[in-house]
């Protein structure tokens, strides 16, 4: 019993299940949404080929959806803690998807590919089984704020991995059986059982803003209240001073921490940016252009072409494919699981290299094989860490970013990573196109490698610093 006592607060089990509401539905949320992504991402290129349009169409229309992706994130973002407030902003994205789905399921044919376009641009649909849209800045900084002990945030974090590792593993294994059953047993023909699962997309998107409403005022960004100035207090500024400078002017927060306010003849767009100390900002500055570079990386091999290859190069039926994706996820998911005990004994940092870089180098080796079997093997077995950098990169963040600036400078990290991400689609396409889609594969692996060499480098300093 005493092990099995020691496992359970070792892998955070009792932080998770002890924690608040709102930490539980955030991670349903969040649950919601992967399996939602990862089913469409195993069909996205199989069915947009179905339908009549060429390799080089389907890498157009990713890198389109995920410019699209970048900029409504930027947007909505930019008002999320500030005017919109987070439970506005997961709900109208939620809505958001939900609405993509209805059109991806009711309105794509060969003859609308500019409105596909469009509509992909506007809503929220994943090329990759990866986070799009504005949710994951969100979420994140809501948890660090509602978890404000550095370790339980950790075990926190690592089973808000887990639990969306295991609905992508769902996601997958769902899809492929479905689209088995409707063929087989209902007779539908397959471009309308891939319909059906972006119908089912479009519902859980309803699930998750239904979801949204029972989120209470604590996942909002802190209030502060205005302490009164003596006038003894008063007479100590100087008289040219303006009452309300920040650095004069205290205020105290929910949670009873002093801060100063932001001055009120602030501009609007000084408003939305967020005031960083310059230390911290060179930080994020750094840390953005190398997730930047690791989000090239995977926009070249998203798991959308990576079915793709598969089907193309061993013919592999969705369900099979299906399988393989909720094999190498749930392999994903209990690797998870050791990530918060790493973060506590070795620090973020070096978690996020030593368990990345070996995921890395597989995808480098995953074209190469002729044999179906040894590319399953290698592909489940880069699975196994290669979502482990996900809960150190969101501790080491929380731990550096002041909590009223969270989420705006996430959503500028992950605007950066938009931004790069939007660039490998296309040339996934060309190559896929010319039949060289191995090509992607090897750059994707070599950037990543590199990446992981430049986080150890450049961040290892800053391994055991925690500031919030």
């Amino acid at each position: 019993m005493a092990i099995f006592n020691n496992l359970y607060h070792e892998f955070g089990l009792h932080t998770v299940l002890n924690a608040s509401r709102n930490v539980h539905l955030i991670i349903l949320l969040k649950s919601l949404r992967l399996f939602s992504f990862s089913s469409v991402a195993l069909i996205n290129a199989i069915f947009l080929k179905s339908i009549g349009y060429d390799e080089s169409m389907i890498g157009l229309l990713f890198t389109v959806t995920l410019v699209g992706d970048l900029t409504t994130t930027f947007i909505i973002s930019m008002f999320a803690d500030k005017i919109l407030g987070r439970r506005l902003t997961l709900f109208v994205s939620s809505i958001i998807m939900s609405f993509t789905g209805l059109y991806w399921t009711f309105c794509t044919n060969k003859n609308n590919y500019k409105a596909l376009l469009i509509v992909s641009f506007l809503g929220t649909i994943t090329p990759t089984g990866k986070e799009v849209g504005c949710y994951l800045s969100v979420e994140a900084s809501g948890i660090a704020q509602l978890v404000t002990s550095h370790n339980e945030r950790s075990d926190i974090y690592s089973w808000y991995s887990v639990f969306s590792s295991l609905a992508s593993a769902l996601g997958f294994v769902t899809t492929g059986y479905l689209i088995k059953l409707l063929t087989n047993v209902y007779d539908y023909a397959k471009i309308d059982a891939y319909r059906f699962i972006y119908l089912m997309y479009s519902a859980i998107g309803c699930l998750m803003a239904i979801s949204c409403l029972f989120l209470t005022d604590a996942v909002e960004i802190e209030r502060v209240v205005v302490e009164d100035i003596t006038d003894a207090e008063a007479m100590l500024l100087d008289e040219n001073t303006p009452i309300l400078h920040p650095e004069n002017v205290l205020t105290t927060n929910i949670n009873g921490e002093q801060n100063n306010i932001l001055p009120e003849n602030q501009s609007f767009l000084q408003k939305l940016l967020p005031q960083l100390p310059f230390h911290v900002l060179m930080l994020v500055i750094n840390l953005s252009l190398l997730f930047g570079l690791d989000s090239l990386a995977s926009s070249l091999a998203g798991k959308s072409w990576i079915s793709f290859f598969f089907n193309n190069k061993f013919a592999v039926p969705s369900q099979k494919l299906g399988n393989i994706f909720f094999g190498a996820n749930l392999a994903s998911s209990v690797t998870g699981l050791m990530t918060t005990s790493l973060v506590k004994r070795i620090g973020p940092i070096k978690t996020m290299v030593f368990t990345h870089l070996p995921s890395s180098i597989l995808l480098i080796l995953l074209p190469l094989p002729s044999s179906w079997t040894l590319t399953v093997i290698l592909f489940v077995a880069r699975a196994l860490t290669q979502n482990m950098d996900n809960t150190p990169k969101k501790v080491f963040l929380a731990t550096i970013i002041k909590p009223s600036e969270r989420t705006l400078v996430l959503s500028w990290i992950q605007l950066v990573k938009t931004i790069a991400g939007t660039i490998g689609p296309s040339i996934t396409g060309v190559l896929s196109l010319h039949k060289s889609q191995w090509i992607a594969f090897v750059i994707a692996g070599s950037l990543k490698v590199l990446y992981d060499i430049a986080i150890f480098v450049v961040f290892l300093k800053h391994n055991e610093k925690r500031i919030y």
